[in-house]
């Protein structure tokens, strides 16, 4: 979905975002009436996926100067952490980060406000400035690699950041959770402009190994979230959602308070996009019984904090 919007749209919708994931979460737990059912938190699981936006040390504008090997400025933290804090989600997924350091410290300044992540993990990957990571509230195990009778899938050649996978329990059920992030549309290789060839094989790796995970694991649903720097109606996109002309993954659809789709924006260009997607499998289980709320996180901290903006599914 690409949308070409002023930029004085993004602030026609303050703070009305937060509400309604507030009214998302209470609904999906609920299942009918908000205001005359109780609210039952015990039964939600809420996993949120968000590309960070360089949560590194990078050069970058800082207050009108450029600087060398800089953190990203305090207020865009403190946003982040603002909004993470209001939706508090059991797992959190995120992309552009700049290792476990980077990890320790977002995680403690969490837990002085009273959010304490005790899992961590980052999925080293070849690009050691923006990788994956996952906070969680619950514990989770990570898939081995090789060829050993126990494993999900080994590390994957030709995808720069990796694929970040864990495996945990929802509700009783056994759900391995993805978290990506393909190859960006900046590219000094002349036989593949704005990396498209790249993104597209980086797709089909990921998606072969998470149905390999699949049916290694037939008791298991798989979620996969993350940035694909695509549209919905690019190769990556598609080669997540068919193989061999059948359906594989099922996108679930995102959207904000007001209806819209568009997870990035290009203050330069002044081009609002979706670029990142959420996919669910389940080879054994009808889609169904996974029952889900899906959307997108709006709201002033939201775009203080990254270019992007967050995604979430709740269970129920």
């Amino acid at each position: 979905m690409r949308y070409v919007l002023p930029l004085s749209h993004r602030w026609v919708r303050p703070y009305v975002g937060f509400l309604w994931v507030t009214v998302c979460v209470v609904q999906s737990v609920l299942g009918g009436n908000v205001e005359t059912q109780p609210i039952k938190p015990k039964k939600d699981f809420t996993i949120l996926s968000w590309n960070l936006c360089n949560y590194n040390l990078c050069d970058r504008m800082v207050d009108g100067r450029f600087r060398q090997g800089y953190p990203k400025p305090e207020h865009e933290k403190e946003a982040i952490r603002t909004v993470v804090l209001r939706l508090r989600p059991d797992v959190w997924l995120v992309q552009e980060i700049g290792g476990m350091p980077f990890m320790r410290e977002l995680a403690d300044d969490l837990r002085k406000e009273a959010l304490d992540y005790p899992y961590l993990y980052v999925e080293p990957g070849s690009d050691p400035d923006r990788m994956l990571g996952v906070f969680s509230l619950v514990p989770f195990r990570i898939p081995p690699s090789g060829d050993g009778p126990n494993t999900v899938c080994g590390p994957l050649l030709d995808v720069k950041r990796g694929l970040l996978r864990v495996v945990l329990e929802v509700g009783g059920r056994k759900l391995i959770l993805a978290s990506f992030h393909l190859k960006s549309r900046y590219t000094t290789d002349p036989e593949d402009p704005n990396g498209a060839r790249q993104r597209e094989t980086e797709a089909r790796r990921i998606r072969d190994a998470l149905a390999h995970d699949a049916r290694r694991y037939p008791d298991a649903a798989v979620l996969a979230m993350g940035d694909l720097n695509d549209y919905a109606t690019s190769a990556p996109f598609q080669r997540f959602v068919l193989r061999n002309r059948s359906e594989l993954f099922r996108e679930l659809p995102v959207s904000d308070s007001v209806g819209e789709q568009w997870t990035y924006k290009n203050i330069k260009k002044r081009v609002y996009e979706q670029v990142d997607f959420t996919f669910f499998l389940s080879y054994s289980a009808d889609i169904r019984e996974w029952r889900s709320t899906s959307g997108i996180v709006d709201g002033p901290e939201v775009e203080i904090g990254s270019d992007h903006r967050p995604i979430f599914v709740v269970f129920r």
